[in-house]
């Protein structure tokens, strides 16, 4: 297993694996309720949408994937990135999806008709890890594949980078008027 997610309602749980599959766990029946099949490589990301109805997932495939949880089917196949997709992610409360790939880029999506209407190229020197968007704000921090975490920020169609040396976990506090507050115990800027 290289991803899980806890469903909204905490009643689920999706899965992503090294097996190129995506499972739905009912947790008060302690099963797998759902495979989904349709990757042909490694799984190594996972996401619910806030209403629970859709997941997407990222593969080392270079694909990523929107599967309909009532219809057991694949709704779309993203196709765009030029290595592995190693993270995915929607926005909350939307339909646009993000996807990290070590092609060093990374991509907005509509998951309603699969087009990639933002790429970021080139963002950084290493591969992605590990993206994570705020809630309140375009936000995106993500781990590169040194020891380095990565703040990147969208306005007005520019982006900003601010490189951290990723000595201790930092939690993102939140957004106001385009301020981030990041919180940490020991961290120095490069």
């Amino acid at each position: 297993m290289s991803t899980l997610w806890f469903r909204t309602s905490g009643t689920r749980l999706v899965t992503s694996s090294g097996d190129a599959t995506v499972r739905i766990w009912d947790l008060s029946k302690g099963e797998c309720v759902l495979t989904f099949k349709g990757h042909t490589q490694a799984v190594w990301d996972c996401s619910w949408h806030s209403c629970g109805d859709f997941v997407a997932s990222a593969s080392k495939d270079s694909t990523s994937k929107i599967w309909d949880v009532n219809s057991e089917r694949c709704r779309y196949t993203m196709r765009g990135h030029k290595d592995s997709v190693s993270s995915i992610e929607f926005l909350p409360f939307s339909n646009t999806v993000l996807t990290s790939s070590a092609d060093k880029t990374l991509s907005l999506w509509d998951a309603r008709t699969r087009n990639d209407f933002v790429s970021l190229v080139d963002v950084q020197d290493g591969s992605f890890k590990k993206s994570l968007i705020g809630s309140l704000c375009f936000v995106l921090i993500h781990c590169t594949s040194g020891s380095k975490i990565e703040v990147v920020t969208t306005e007005d169609e520019e982006v900003f980078h601010e490189n951290f040396e990723a000595v201790s976990v930092m939690e993102l506090l939140g957004c106001d008027e385009g301020m981030c507050k990041i919180k940490s115990s020991s961290w120095h800027e490069v």
